[in-house]
C-alpha cells in the first residue's frame, strides 16, 4: 500500500493509544479523520473538542464514582495530568518513532498531522 500510485480521498483512524496510522493522510495528500470508538481517553478529550474538567468528570482510568469527594478529584486531576503527559513524552514519540521507520525520515511530527 505504501508504495502503490492508489488515491484515497480520505483517510480513516482509530484513535486509541498510538497516532501511527496517522502519516497515511500525508502519504496520500488525503484528509484525515480519526473516530473514537472506546471510552473517552485522556489524551482523546483535547483533539475532539469534548470537556475535560476532572473536578466533575470522573477520567475513566480513574475508576471513580460520577460524585467524587475531594480527594477523589485531587487524585482524577493527577491521573489526568499525569495520563496526557505520559502520551505526550512518552507514547508520541514511539509513534513518531514507528512512523519514521516505516513512512520514512521525511514523515511529518505526528503531532502536527493530528491537529
Amino acid at each position: 500500500l505504501l508504495d502503490s500510485d492508489e488515491r484515497f480521498d480520505l483517510v480513516i483512524t482509530e484513535i486509541f493509544s498510538s497516532d501511527c496510522f496517522a502519516p497515511l493522510a500525508h502519504r496520500f495528500n488525503a484528509p484525515l479523520v480519526s473516530v473514537v470508538t472506546s471510552c473517552s481517553l485522556p489524551w482523546v478529550a483535547d483533539r475532539v473538542g469534548l470537556p475535560d474538567n476532572p473536578s466533575y468528570i470522573p477520567n475513566y482510568l480513574a475508576g471513580l464514582p460520577t460524585n467524587m469527594d475531594l480527594y477523589q478529584r485531587v487524585y482524577n486531576t493527577v491521573l489526568l495530568v499525569w495520563a496526557k503527559l505520559v502520551h505526550r513524552y512518552y507514547a508520541l514519540p514511539q509513534s513518531q518513532n514507528m512512523a519514521n521507520e516505516v513512512y520514512g525520515k521525511s514523515t511529518p511530527p505526528i503531532n502536527e498531522l493530528i491537529k
